[in-house]
């Protein structure tokens, strides 16, 4: 095709022919430069999305690893819970069995008292009983001693 400008009557069957088959070869052109751009377009968008599905993988492997870290602490948190609480449940007296003793000793106490009480009655009627007979013989020791004198002066 020339450059310069042709009117409407300066058109020919060749000259025609010659500038749609330029039309042609431009729009093959423009499209050939549309599909390789959408092809590294294309390729660069798999390229990014096959890192991007790597890193996830990667990411998901990370994450299960770290689950599977976590479900083994806490595994081993309630091991240990478990353990405490067996221990504290075979060293520990239970409210029942804490409760029956508790008034077992309740009852050796009242027991212990009341023998306690008896032993200090028993004590405290003896003690009385050596006061009065003490009473008694210095009453009698007195009275041997009023008739006696009474008797020296009668004399």
């Amino acid at each position: 095709m020339t450059d310069q400008r042709t009117t409407a009557s300066s058109w020919t069957l060749e000259t025609l022919h010659e500038h749609i088959g330029e039309v042609c070869r431009l729009n093959e052109k423009r499209l050939d430069e549309r599909f390789a751009a959408m092809e590294k377009a294309t390729a660069l968008g798999l390229k990014t999305a096959a890192v991007a599905v790597e890193k996830a993988e990667r990411l998901a492997d990370e994450r299960a690893k770290a689950q599977d870290r976590l479900a083994e602490a806490t595994k081993l948190q309630q091991n240990e819970w478990r353990g405490t609480v067996n221990d504290i449940s075979a060293t520990k007296m239970g409210r029942e069995e804490y409760e029956s003793k508790h008034v077992a000793l309740i009852d050796k106490i009242d027991a212990l008292s009341a023998r306690i009480d008896r032993i200090e009655g028993r004590s405290l009627g003896s003690s009385a009983t050596w006061v009065w007979l003490f009473v008694g013989m210095a009453g009698i020791v007195g009275l041997v001693g009023v008739v006696f004198d009474i008797f020296i002066h009668l004399k």
